[in-house]
C-alpha cells in the first residue's frame, strides 16, 4: 500500500513539471504596447545640433540633417541614372545547360 501511495505522488508530480516543461516552451504571444512619439513636420525647420567638445578640447564636427528629398531628386533624374549606371555585360558566350535536371 505504501509503495502504491509513493508510486501516485511521483506520478502526479512528474506529469506536473511535464506540464510545465511543455508550457514554457509555448511563444510570448503578448501584443506589444502602442508608444505614442511625436515627429517633426516637414515644415517645421530643423536646427543642427551644437558643437560639443572632448576632453581635449577638440571640437566634433556634427552633420546637417539628412532630407529625403536629396533622395527623390537623385533617383528621379533620368540622365543622371543613365549616367552612372553599369552597362549590361554581353553573355552571349554562356549558355544554359541542356536536358533534364
Amino acid at each position: 500500500m505504501r509503495m502504491r501511495t509513493y508510486s501516485a505522488i511521483l506520478m502526479g508530480v512528474s506529469i506536473i513539471l511535464f506540464g510545465l516543461a511543455v508550457a514554457s516552451c509555448a511563444p510570448d504571444t503578448a501584443a506589444p504596447t502602442l508608444v505614442v512619439r511625436t515627429t517633426p513636420d516637414a515644415t517645421e525647420a530643423v536646427l543642427p545640433q551644437p558643437v560639443s567638445l572632448t576632453d581635449a578640447g577638440e571640437a566634433i564636427p556634427t552633420l546637417q540633417p539628412f532630407t529625403d528629398t536629396e533622395c527623390l531628386d537623385c533617383h528621379t533624374n533620368q540622365e543622371r541614372l543613365e549616367t552612372l549606371a553599369i552597362p549590361e555585360e554581353d553573355n552571349a558566350h554562356e549558355a544554359l545547360s541542356s536536358g533534364p535536371g
